[in-house]
């Protein structure tokens, strides 16, 4: 039974009030709504920053739960978190297209030390993988560059928290470091794999 992770609830839910009175659900609303959903003159291609945000708004499939404590034990939320696959799972669209539009985001309000969000998202991404998802960390100095634009910082969030989605054949670059994210990624997409995926791939290939 989870402990620390708080329910699930619809990060836009119509039947609320516009203005949540809970200042870290209105910040990442704010961030999700007028940045992630939005393009961005840094980017480095057109479309907003991230493509499937506006429909995931739309359609109602982005869900939220916070995880409150400034400093959480890593390995208690590293298995509440892991748990979170089931209930992603269990969440609607369960099959068909639109399942790539739901997402989940776990918030940590009171975690000033950002290594702990790296640190969970590190250690629990070859699981994720191994499902078929996607586990990204997402604080207000995050580094990661974007991947069209190095200088472009897309993972800088107003509060620290992790997103869970499910893998898409986009996703290459996030799993090319590893060998095993690398074949599971094309388990799931060949031959669908896009051109320029195909491309990168003959050249590592090549070189080994």
């Amino acid at each position: 039974m989870r402990t620390l992770i708080g329910q699930l609830s619809p990060l836009f839910d119509k039947a609320a009030s516009a203005q949540p009175a809970d200042p870290c659900l209105a910040e990442i609303r704010d961030w999700v709504e007028n940045f992630l959903a939005q393009p961005n003159a840094n980017l480095g291609r057109s479309g907003p920053v991230c493509p499937f945000v506006q429909s995931s708004i739309e359609r109602g499939f982005l869900w939220y739960s916070t995880l409150h404590g400034e400093n959480p034990d890593v390995l208690d939320v590293k298995l509440e978190v892991r748990d979170l696959l089931a209930t992603f799972e269990e969440l609607e669209p369960t099959d068909g297209r639109d399942a790539i539009l739901k997402a989940i985001i776990l918030a940590f309000p009171d975690v000033t030390d950002y290594e702990v969000i790296d640190t969970i998202q590190r250690t629990l991404k070859p699981d994720f993988v191994r499902e078929g998802m996607m586990i990204g960390q997402f604080y207000p100095t995050c580094s990661e560059p974007g991947l069209w634009n190095s200088d472009f910082r897309p993972l800088q969030s107003p509060r620290p928290l992790i997103a869970i989605r499910q893998m898409v054949s986009s996703d290459f670059p996030f799993l090319s470091s590893d060998r095993s994210w690398i074949e599971t990624y094309l388990r799931r997409y060949a031959p669908t794999v896009p051109s320029l995926v195909r491309s990168e791939l003959a050249k590592r290939f090549s070189n080994t």
